[in-house]
This record gives structure tokens, C-alpha cells and sequence, in this order.
């Protein structure tokens, strides 16, 4: 089966580890290009330059508000070394990276940039159902 899976924030991921997993055909399309979805930082404001609006609920020096133990995947404990229980935001996007290096996942992301890419995933996948 084709699956598309919009954002490479930690529910893309695990929804993309897992439908591999299955042996699903899988599509991941993310609007930054980045993994980490809503975890991602920019200091960036206004619109980027293709005209999406920027968006980041991050702020610089942002630490976790929950232990990282609630955090984590099931399958994709954090390093040992990884001490603290409250970690910052660079080192939850450092997970995020370390769980999609692990898995393959990066090769199955595609950045969209434009709002006439997205048009036409959003075509195609409509087209499908």
C-alpha cells in the first residue's frame, strides 16, 4: 500500500518506522525541510521565501518541560550518556535525527517548498482515496 505522511515531526517519524515496518510504500512530505516538526527552532519571522508563513513554537534556550523519559520512543531508548532527564530542544532534534538515521527514514522525506508542490501532492493523494 502507498502512504503518505504529512510532517517529519516524531509522529511522522514513528508513523513512517512503523508503516515500513509493514511493508508499506511510503511518501513523507515536510513544508521545512527539516526534521523535527514543531520542535524545530528559527528565530526567523514573517514569511519565508517561497511565501509560507514562518512558524516556531521554540524559543532559543528552551528546555523541556516533561522528562525526556515520557519522551521517548518505545523502540529507540536515549543514549546512556544522555544523563538528564531535562534536556534541551538541540538535543530532542539530535534524538529525533539519531532515531531517523537508525531507521532509513530520511531517504522516504520529501520537502515541498512551494505552495504549488503542495497543490499537487494534495492532488495526487486526493486522487488516490
Amino acid at each position: 500500500m502507498k502512504i503518505a505522511i504529512i510532517g517529519a515531526g516524531p509522529s511522522g517519524l514513528v508513523s513512517t518506522k512503523y508503516s515500513l515496518d509493514e511493508g508499506h510504500e511510503i511518501d513523507v512530505y515536510e513544508q521545512s525541510g527539516y526534521i523535527g516538526g514543531t520542535w524545530m527552532y528559527t528565530d526567523r519571522i514573517g514569511v519565508d521565501e517561497y511565501g509560507f508563513p514562518v512558524h516556531s513554537s521554540m524559543y532559543k534556550g528552551l528546555m523541556t518541560n516533561v522528562p525526556k523519559e515520557i519522551m521517548t520512543f518505545l523502540d529507540f531508548p536515549y543514549p546512556k550518556q544522555q544523563t538528564k532527564s531535562y534536556i534541551s530542544q538541540q538535543e530532542v532534534i539530535k534524538y529525533f535525527n539519531q532515531y531517523a538515521d537508525t531507521f532509513h527514514l530520511k531517504e522516504h522525506i520529501k520537502a515541498i517548498y512551494t505552495q504549488t508542490l503542495w497543490k499537487r501532492v494534495l492532488i495526487q493523494i486526493i486522487s488516490v482515496l
